[in-house]
């Protein structure tokens, strides 16, 4: 018996048929489309700066006879508000301001906050302003304020004033506090 796999005639048609399978095979490959996905990712991060602002303000005693006058004030305390370690990006910072109006006269209730002292003070509220050299604006509730950052140190300072203001000057004795909330914006 003659072996059929050495038969060379077997072979070669074996070969051809191989041949045809792998040329098939390809030419599916060829003719055929793939759809690949791919996982791109990355992160957006929000400007930021590092902040740093006293967290109480002492505005200390003063008498009220010294406050018996219409629009009259405490000594003003300068409060620093410190930006520093911003984002390379940052050029200007917003901050705005947030508390509780002073309702006793509503003519005021858009210049000064409330005080919030159980049984405190009458006839007094708490006003804050810029000390920056521009036109005196006060800071009460919902107004934003615009100020620079610097670029090459990527720091900034806001300074600002508070005090005890009264309206009608009638003040009471008793207590004084005011809890203004400072929120940042960077562009």
């Amino acid at each position: 018996m003659k072996n059929v796999i050495n038969n060379p005639g077997w072979t070669f048609i074996f070969g051809l048929v191989w041949f045809a399978i792998l040329m098939s095979g390809s030419l599916f490959a060829y003719g055929s489309t793939d759809t690949v996905q791919i996982q791109v990712t990355g992160k957006i991060i929000a400007a930021s700066c590092q902040v740093d602002i006293p967290q109480n303000v002492d505005l200390g005693q003063i008498s009220r006879q010294d406050l018996s006058v219409a629009g009259g004030n405490s000594g003003t305390m300068v409060v620093l508000l410190k930006l520093s370690q911003c984002s390379p990006q940052v050029s200007q910072a917003t901050v705005s301001f947030t508390g509780s109006p002073y309702t006793a006269d509503p003519a005021f209730s858009s210049a000064i906050y409330a005080n919030e002292a159980s049984g405190g003070a009458t006839d007094i509220g708490l006003q804050l302003f810029n000390l920056d050299g521009k036109a005196l604006v006060n800071l009460a509730n919902g107004v934003e304020y615009s100020f620079p950052v610097q670029t090459d140190t990527h720091a900034g300072i806001f300074s600002m004033g508070a005090r005890m203001y009264t309206p009608h000057g009638t003040p009471t004795a008793g207590d004084f506090k005011s809890a203004v909330t400072v929120n940042f914006t960077y562009q």
